[in-house]
């Protein structure tokens, strides 16, 4: 059974976020824990002015230390991220954004996991980078109690702004991942359908001529065709399974055209 989730609303978050203490802290995590060298310097390039504008301000209207220059960026995403948030209208969901932290990384070196929890279903789904501001405005959050609680909101943050930080970048990428997502599932479609009918070509003329002796050669020659072309989940490990790459050979099916290419227009009713 799932132990019941202590959740936050962002409305606290931001109300807590107004504290400069609390912005710097988030700030200083998330720059300098969750955003790499490079993911640093490109923003430097792009937001020179803004962050120039932000340490000015800081410098100017808090009593907190002059952050480093990773804080300071850090501090620029959050801001940035609560105005994005503010101005939406949220859109009401009983999901739950819910933040992992495992004392062992997994895999791929990380300890956290961000997750849209269905408390109804008891089901977790990745995908909170393609959610909407509104979307994530609506939902509630959930970090886990066995860390600091400002370390699991970084990595939050940082996760919602994969996609982007502001509103209009974040809907083009999802716009554009959607649409690469939509011609995938498409071609993906296309490639069974044309596969499924192959093999069911292949079981008619099979059972249409049944004394052909050359059949179950030629029947065994083109049967990648029914599958794909088959290649290591693993390229680099022998024991791999192989898995279709959803692509066809085209000298075969050119051969298989050739073959049988009027046999298998009458089939589908061409």
């Amino acid at each position: 059974m799932v132990k019941a989730l202590k959740t936050i609303t962002w409305q606290d978050i931001i109300r807590m976020l107004n504290s400069d203490v609390y912005l710097y802290e988030l700030g200083r995590k998330w720059g300098n824990d969750f955003l790499t060298s490079e993911q640093q310097a490109a923003m430097i390039r792009k937001y020179k002015n803004e962050l120039l504008d932000l340490q000015d301000d800081l410098a100017d209207y808090t009593s907190l230390p002059l952050p480093d220059s990773a804080t300071l960026i850090g501090i620029f995403m959050a801001r940035c991220v609560i105005a994005e948030l503010i101005n939406q209208e949220p859109v009401a969901s009983d999901e739950i954004l819910k933040v992992d932290y495992r004392a062992k990384p997994d895999q791929f070196d990380s300890r956290w996991t961000i997750t849209i929890y269905n408390p109804v279903a008891d089901e977790e789904m990745i995908g909170v980078a393609e959610l909407s501001y509104a979307e994530i405005l609506g939902m509630r959050v959930a970090i886990d109690d066995d860390t600091d609680f400002m370390a699991g909101l970084a990595v939050l943050f940082n996760e919602i702004t994969k996609s982007g930080l502001y509103d209009w970048e974040r809907s083009a990428v999802i716009y554009r991942q959607n649409a690469e997502q939509q011609a995938v599932e498409s071609a993906m479609y296309d490639f069974m359908e044309q596969t499924q009918q192959i093999a069911l070509f292949f079981d008619e003329y099979v059972a249409s001529h049944p004394d052909d002796p050359n059949l179950p050669d030629e029947i065994a020659l083109f049967w990648p065709l029914t599958t794909g072309i088959m290649a290591p989940l693993d390229a680099d490990d022998p024991a791999s399974p192989l898995i279709s790459t959803m692509q066809l050979d085209p000298k075969l099916l050119a051969r298989f055209k050739l073959r049988f290419g009027q046999a298998f227009r009458r089939f589908k009713g061409e």
